[in-house]
């Protein structure tokens, strides 16, 4: 009997990798809104992945502006902070220009 497959094994590889990244990214988020500072160990322990993946995950989620953090890489402190709104960085950056004018 033939079986066709609707999905093909490097599809549902894709998936699964999809799949674990939006866990993990989603898992950093809720922590960053829970801490205030952290160890990367215990941010990957939280997250059921290595400390290198944390590392790496969460800067990621630094560089897309999605997570405000700052990581003391010789300590193994992540610091978080607040997101800035558009408004405020808009505002920040016009004052900026004003101080060099």
């Amino acid at each position: 009997a033939f079986k066709e497959e609707i999905i093909s094994q490097e599809g549902k590889d894709k998936f699964q990798e999809t799949f674990k990244l939006r866990v993990i990214e989603h898992n950093i988020q809720v922590i960053s809104q829970y801490y205030n500072k952290i160890t990367i160990k215990r941010l990957a322990d939280i997250s059921s992945i290595s400390a290198d993946e944390a590392e790496k995950y969460l800067s990621d989620l630094v560089v897309k502006k999605i997570v405000k953090a700052k990581i003391n890489r010789p300590l193994g402190i992540v610091s978080f902070g607040a997101p800035s709104k558009p408004d405020e960085i808009l505002t920040k950056w016009a004052d900026e220009i004003g101080k060099l004018l």
